[in-house]
């Protein structure tokens, strides 16, 4: 236990000293970004009065992976890449923050490993290693999600959980702390077959259709499927992959139904409503 203890304190030490350094360098080009004046005139002049460096800042790009960044006034979507690095394996940054934008009153980036955690604070000029959690306010530089430490959820195969992040430039609305995995629709055919490229099926009227599907799911234990014909009626059933057959009824010239699949975990979790799960039953006399 206590190599175990050391071993996590010298690797935590190494990233934090790690961190201050970048964040020294980036203070150090903030000051003085005259330097690479010359690589924002290169991308091209729109004005002459705002040539130059804006702002100097550490962006994460992942809960590992940093980039140091002179920001041009006229590019402001194309950073100068002054410096590259990652943390030691293991260490992250603690999500919720992209990183610094040097100049600002304050602001901070907490890594961890292993269940301990530490801050490093810039206040001014002055960097100072903290062993607390503090919530400081000032800006950040905009970043993906993995930037912040979150994650993008794929809403079609799984679903966001825990924190919200909806400052994310690549997908504000799925980002969140972690992505559960939900069930997946692979198939869901008819017999007679559907039109498959508007999933559209048409039978008349007292015609039996028999539905099947075929389920992605991590396990069958209190797997729920519901199958609801359209119609008012439906069907409960509980297989990975299972058929169905219904009589289609219709007392006008012509009746419209969408078959919908449902598939829910014992978690409580659902599939995605997709194109894939609905089929329209067009019902003629």
């Amino acid at each position: 236990m206590l190599t175990f203890v050391i071993a996590r304190e010298v690797v935590l030490v190494a990233a934090v000293g790690q961190l201050k350094d970048i964040i020294s360098q980036g203070q150090t080009v903030a000051r003085n970004p005259g330097r690479y004046h010359r690589n924002c005139r290169e991308k091209g002049i729109l004005d002459s009065s705002q040539a130059g460096v804006r702002l100097v800042q550490l962006r994460f790009l992942s809960d590992r992976q940093y980039q140091l960044e002179a920001i041009c006034e006229q590019f402001s979507l194309e950073p100068i890449v002054i410096e590259q690095g990652e943390f030691p394996l293991q260490v992250r940054k603690v999500p919720g923050s992209s990183g610094l934008v040097f100049g600002q009153a304050r602001g901070k980036v907490a890594v961890e490993l292993w269940g301990r955690s530490r801050e490093v604070l810039v206040e001014a000029n002055e960097v100072v290693e903290v062993f607390s959690r503090q919530e400081l306010p000032g800006i950040q530089p905009l970043s993906s999600c993995g930037g912040y430490g979150y994650q993008c959820c794929q809403s079609e195969v799984s679903i966001g959980t825990g924190s919200q992040w909806t400052e994310a430039v690549d997908c504000p609305q799925t980002c969140f702390s972690t992505c559960q995995p939900r069930p997946v629709i692979l198939t869901f055919q008819t017999d007679p077959p559907m039109d498959s490229v508007n999933r559209t099926l048409q039978i008349t009227s007292g015609q039996v259709v028999e539905f099947s599907y075929l389920l992605d799911i991590t396990e069958e234990l209190g797997l729920r499927v519901k199958l609801d014909y359209g119609d008012g009626q439906s069907a409960q059933l509980g297989q990975s992959q299972d058929t169905s057959r219904h009589i289609y009824d219709c007392n006008l010239p012509e009746c419209n139904y969408t078959a919908n699949l449902t598939v829910s975990e014992f978690t409580g979790v659902t599939s995605a409503s997709t194109p894939l799960s609905q089929v329209t039953i067009k019902v003629v006399r």
